[in-house]
């Protein structure tokens, strides 16, 4: 069981305000340093290379981005990564549209496509790890910042062949080892700082339920992945009942309960026992 005194009451959505930024010049730049922050939020929605560009140019003005602008740039990459995913699904659907029609142009198989959309979410995984990995140098790394990276991580594709051998489940699995490291990594520092900047909240919990049940229902281990989704849920259910008040940010909600019945439903497709 996870054991913490109490949870913070920080929220998990990326704040949108440009309140907190600092500024190594003088006071007449506040205006500029908005239209820069600004104009980072506008980017979200698959232009990560836009974003870090941009902070670049805000660096270069004297300007020193704090936890609200890399937050930002770690939302630009679960969006990006949210694009990948949405591309490789068109691509496929496209492949299969074109199997009843011969005279169609051929296209990549669907395990090269696969391959490609997972390179391009492990270079978006490594650069989301590097940015939170700086965050925590300068000490400004919260909840949020952990809650869009276990999201990152949640977000990786895996091959859906029923009939492929255990690497696919290696593949999941891996996957959900570094959601869930992400997750004890912020418990851990937590703990040993008593910084309620980064408590986890029941954004955290949902996010890691989530990786579990993301995990395509073809992939070997479903049963597996439902009852550790479930384990989580309980924990957040008896951290909320044991303090209510100091714990009300990990409250289960309906996100919680329906991401756990998700992830049973998948088990229960391949008739595995035990997944009513």
């Amino acid at each position: 069981a996870i054991k913490t005194k109490g949870i913070g009451r920080r929220g998990g959505v990326v704040m949108s305000t440009v309140r907190g930024y600092k500024n190594n010049n003088s006071k007449d730049q506040e205006g500029t340093l908005e239209e820069y922050a600004t104009t980072n939020e506008e980017l979200i929605g698959g232009a990560t290379s836009n974003a870090e560009r941009l902070i670049q140019r805000m660096m270069q003005k004297g300007l020193t981005p704090n936890d609200i602008t890399y937050n930002t740039l770690l939302r630009c990459i679960s969006k990006d990564m949210d694009l990948v995913g949405r591309e490789n699904l068109n691509n496929q659907s496209k492949r299969r549209d074109n199997r009843s029609n011969p005279k169609t142009e051929s296209k990549p198989s669907a395990s090269v496509s696969t391959r490609t959309t997972q390179t391009h979410q492990n270079l978006l995984v490594q650069k989301a790890e590097s940015i939170l990995s700086k965050m925590e140098d300068l000490q400004i790394a919260n909840t949020i910042s952990y809650n869009t990276m276990i999201s990152i991580l949640s977000k990786q594709q895996h091959p859906t062949s029923h009939n492929s051998n255990n690497n696919n489940k290696n593949q999941a699995e891996e996957s959900v080892r570094q959601a869930e490291a992400c997750f004890h990594r912020m418990l851990s520092l937590s703990t040993a700082t008593s910084d309620e900047r980064i408590q986890p909240d029941t954004c955290s919990f949902n996010s890691l339920i989530g990786a579990y049940a993301k995990i395509g229902a073809s992939i070997p281990g479903a049963k597996e992945r439902a009852i550790r989704a479930e384990d989580l849920l309980r924990q957040m259910e008896n951290l909320y009942r044991e303090n209510p008040e100091g714990n009300k940010s990990v409250k289960p909600d309906v996100v919680s309960y329906s991401s756990v019945v998700s992830a049973y439903a998948k088990a229960s497709r391949w008739g595995e026992e035990g997944c009513a």
